[in-house]
C-alpha cells in the first residue's frame, strides 16, 4: 500500500481536481478517471492512462491555475491516446512531441500552464506522429536523440506499459487489474517503483484506448449540452465517433500469446507440401493446444454476428495446428462441434436461439474434463449470470454489447474483454 507522503498537498491536488465538477464539466470526468498517486523521486507528474503520479515538491511550487494546467495536460495525453499509440518509437522525443500539442490545445483553451512549457506554434495542426518525425531529425542533426531521464516539460510525460521508458518508469505495476481506471479514487494502492513495472497484454493496450474513446466522447456529449466543450474538440470528438479498436489484431495477439508455437523441419507443413512447396510446421500439434470457442447463440445474436465468429475461427484454424470445440449456448449447451486445421473450410452449426446464460458453457468444459489453452466467448454479454467460479485457463470474450450502448450489457467476473461491432 502506498503512503501520502504529504497530506497537504494531496489535498490539494484534489481539490484543484474537484474544480472541473463545478467548471468544466469535459475535463471533470476525465480527471476523476485517474487515480492520484504521490511520487517523490520524479521530476514532475505522469500519467500511464490509470495513474496520475505527481511529485509533492513540484506540486507545492504551482499556483492553483498552473496546477488546473497541468491536470489538463496528463488528461489530454490520454485523451489523444499518446500512451497507446507510441509503439517502437524514441519514448522521451514521442513525450515531447505530445507535449507540444497538448500545451498549443490547452493555451487555446486558456489554460495557464507551468514555466517552460513546450508549445511551438510551427507544430499547431499536426499530429504527434508529425511532430515526433520533425523531432527526431532535428535531434539527430544535433548529435542524436536525447537520452532516457532527460524529459523537459515541467508538465511531465506519458507510458504506455511498454517496459522501459526510462525517465519517469510510468508503467503499469505488478498488480492484478493493472489496466482498470481508477474513478474518483484519490488514495490509490500504488507506488512509485522504478524496476518493477511490467508490460500490458495488446488486448489491454486496446482495452484502455477502446475505454478511453468511450469516455472523451461521453464527456464531449455532456459538455455540449451545457455548452462548454472546449475549442478544438469538436473534430477530435467526432473522428473518434467514427472509429473503432482493431479488435482482430488484438483477437489475434491474445491467440498468439496463449500457443507455445515454434516450427521444425523434420516434419513439412501439410497445408504447402502438396503444391510442391517444402515450409515447416509446428514443433507440435499441440502447438495451441485445445481451444474452445463458445458461441452465445441467445435470441439477441444477429447472422451478422455468426458470420464474423466464422470468419474468426477460419483464420485461427488456418494459423494454428489446434483443435477447437465449439459449442453453441443459449441457456444450455444446444450443439457442439470439433474443427482442425483439415476441415477448412468449416460449415457451422448454430443451435439455440432462446435465452441466455453464461453458466453452461464453462460446466460444459469441466464435465466434459477439457482442459483448454483458452476459451474465447462471443455474446453480446445480456447476461448476468456468470459460473460461480473463475476458471483455470485465459478467457476472452468477444463482445459487441458494450459498443452499441447496450443498457442490458453485464460486466464479466473473470477474463478480457474486446469490445467490438460487428454490425460494421
Amino acid at each position: 500500500m502506498s503512503k501520502i507522503v504529504d497530506q497537504a498537498v494531496h489535498k490539494r491536488v484534489s481539490k484543484v481536481r474537484s474544480w472541473f465538477i463545478l467548471n468544466d464539466p469535459f475535463y471533470a470526468s476525465l480527471t476523476m478517471r485517474l487515480r492520484l498517486v504521490q511520487a517523490p523521486g520524479i521530476q514532475t507528474a505522469a500519467t500511464d492512462g490509470v495513474r496520475l503520479w505527481y511529485e509533492p515538491s513540484f506540486i507545492a511550487s504551482l499556483t492553483d491555475d498552473e496546477l488546473r494546467g497541468l491536470l489538463a495536460h496528463e488528461v489530454m495525453h490520454c485523451v489523444f491516446l499518446h500512451h497507446t499509440r507510441r509503439g517502437k518509437r524514441n519514448p522521451t522525443v514521442w513525450n515531447i512531441a505530445g507535449d507540444h500539442l497538448i500545451n498549443l490545445l490547452l493555451r487555446q483553451q486558456n489554460f495557464i500552464l507551468p514555466n517552460g512549457a513546450l508549445m511551438d506554434d510551427r507544430f499547431s495542426g499536426m499530429t504527434v506522429e508529425q511532430v515526433y518525425t520533425i523531432l527526431m531529425d532535428e535531434f539527430e542533426k544535433q548529435g542524436g536523440a536525447p537520452g532516457e531521464g532527460t524529459y523537459q516539460d515541467p508538465c511531465g510525460g506519458v507510458q504506455d506499459f511498454s517496459g522501459d521508458d526510462g525517465q519517469g518508469g510510468d508503467d503499469a505495476e505488478e498488480q492484478d487489474g493493472a489496466s482498470q481506471g481508477g474513478a474518483g479514487q484519490d488514495d490509490g494502492d500504488d507506488q512509485w517503483k522504478p524496476g518493477k513495472q511490467k508490460s500490458a497484454s495488446q488486448a489491454e493496450k486496446a482495452q484502455q484506448a477502446h475505454d478511453w474513446k468511450i469516455a472523451v466522447v461521453q464527456a464531449a456529449k455532456v459538455a455540449k449540452m451545457e455548452g462548454k466543450l472546449p475549442g478544438g474538440m469538436d473534430r477530435y470528438v467526432e473522428d473518434l465517433v467514427t472509429t473503432q479498436v482493431d479488435w482482430r489484431s488484438v483477437l489475434q495477439d491474445w491467440v498468439s500469446a496463449t500457443s507455445k508455437t515454434d516450427y521444425t523441419w523434420s516434419r513439412p507443413n501439410r497445408r504447402t507440401i502438396s503444391g510442391g512447396l517444402y515450409l515447416p510446421s509446428m514443433d507440435s500439434q499441440d502447438a495451441l493446444g485445445t481451444l474452445v470457442l463458445v458461441m452465445d447463440t441467445s435470441g439477441s445474436i444477429s447472422q451478422r454476428d455468426i458470420n464474423v465468429f466464422a470468419s474468426e475461427l477460419s483464420a485461427i484454424l488456418e494459423a494454428y495446428d489446434v483443435e477447437v470445440h465449439v459449442i453453441y449456448v443459449d441457456t444450455e449447451v444446444a450443439n457442439h462441434q470439433e474443427f482442425t486445421s483439415d476441415d477448412l473450410p468449416i460449415t457451422l452449426e448454430p443451435k439455440g436461439y432462446g435465452g441466455t446464460d453464461f453458466v453452461p458453457g464453462f460446466d460444459w468444459v469441466q464435465d466434459q474434463g477439457i482442459r483448454p489453452t483458452g476459451l474465447i466467448y462471443f455474446t453480446d454479454l445480456e447476461c448476468s449470470s456468470y459460473p460461480p467460479y473463475t476458471p483455470e485457463y485465459p478467457v476472452l470474450w468477444v463482445t459487441s454489447g458494450y459498443n452499441r450502448g447496450n443498457p442490458w450489457a453485464s460486466t464479466p467476473s473473470f477474463g478480457e474483454v474486446i469490445n467490438v461491432d460487428a454490425d460494421k
